[in-house]
């Protein structure tokens, strides 16, 4: 519980007990009512603002009642001095809420029944006037502390998630920091040592040279492939350029070295995420081919089905035991990619060889 209200409902007490005390000898009998009346809203006011606010406006209209024609020569009524305290300090608690619509209404409310004392009672328009403008200048104070309150909330929201977008940027950068340094590297120095391999052994089957030129082809690609996702982490520019799609499927299967691949394809155009799905999925099926099953006869096969992309990567049992290889994580980031899209995928093996089977859902069809 905060302080405060305690502090300012001890105070009020006291306030009240004087002021009737002092001010209106003929309700001496009411001091105790009226003081702890007065002061229990400004204790509660700290939990529970809105109804300290309505509890301590009727008993401000209860006291007026209580005290009428037993107010001392000059004294004001309908709103004794205690009374006032009370108002100010419930509707400047209420009006830090933020909530208009409450504090128009409390602040309206003591105006209305002010006037309506005076009027019915022959009380003081000096009284019913002064306070109702305190209580509407303590409204706008705690209005403009909740307005103030919610700016610099907004502006810590925002300062955090800059600092939290700096620290991605940081950790972005160095992690691009090391696969420069390391990654591309290593895939430099392949495809040097590929390109310069037939000049620095003379002997070379034609076969081999062919396999070392399709080597140092791959590892150009991965070169440009590793500069854009180097790009992309240092400051996410490189998300601007063109993604591959599935009108460049012909291009990915010409590219492929040390495996036959045939392609049918019978999709036309499809959302960009959904080509660039289909894409790096015959990307990393492919790869297998060529690491697991290398010469193995491959057909890729894109078709609809209904309002579906079809995508089937068959290959042969390879023609001699592959090296073994480390696993890696293409099947995960394959099922990862379908699951994103809401799509199934399958896999077997028929004769020796391998199948992947996706199917995946074509948003607006």
């Amino acid at each position: 519980m905060k302080r405060w209200p305690v502090v300012a409902a001890v105070a009020v007490f006291v306030l009240a007990w004087l002021d009737v005390v002092q001010h209106y000898p003929g309700a001496g009998e009411l001091v105790l009512p009226v003081a702890l009346g007065l002061a229990v809203p400004v204790l509660v006011c700290g939990q529970r603002p809105v109804i300290a606010g309505w509890v301590g406006w009727a008993t401000a209209v209860g006291t007026a009642l209580v005290t009428r024609g037993r107010a001392g020569s000059g004294e004001p009524w309908p709103w004794s001095v205690s009374a006032v305290v009370v108002l100010v300090i419930l509707c400047g608690v209420v009006g830090a809420l933020g909530v208009r619509r409450t504090t128009v209404g409390l602040v309206g409310a003591v105006g209305l029944t002010g006037a309506t004392l005076v009027l019915v009672f022959d009380g003081q328009w000096v009284s019913a006037i002064s306070t109702t403008m305190l209580c509407a200048a303590a409204a706008l104070v705690g209005d403009w502390r909740a307005g103030m309150r919610g700016r610099l909330a907004e502006a810590d929201r925002v300062g955090e998630e800059e600092r939290a977008r700096r620290m991605v940027l940081e950790e972005r950068a160095r992690i691009a920091r090391e696969m420069h340094d390391i990654v591309a590297h290593h895939m430099s120095m392949v495809a040097v040592a590929a390109e310069t391999a037939p000049y620095r052994n003379a002997d070379l089957p034609e076969s081999a040279r062919t396999e070392l030129a399709g080597i140092a082809d791959s590892a150009r690609a991965s070169l440009t492939e590793m500069r854009r996702l180097l790009g992309i982490l240092r400051d996410g520019a490189a998300e601007l350029g063109p993604q591959p799609g599935i009108d460049r499927l012909d291009e990915l299967v010409a590219g492929v070295r040390g495996a036959p691949v045939t392609l049918e394809c019978s999709v036309g155009a499809l959302p960009q995420a959904l080509g660039l799905t289909v894409y790096r999925i015959v990307q990393e099926a492919l790869s297998n081919v060529v690491r697991h099953a290398p010469g193995a006869a491959t057909r890729v096969t894109v078709g609809m089905d209904g309002g579906d992309v079809v995508l089937e990567v068959v290959n042969d049992a390879p023609e001699s035991a592959p090296v073994a290889a480390a696993g890696g994580h293409g099947l995960v980031g394959v099922r990862e990619r379908v699951t994103l899209h809401g799509g199934t995928m399958s896999v077997d093996r028929p004769a020796g060889g391998y199948r992947l089977c996706v199917r995946l859902p074509v948003e607006g069809r």
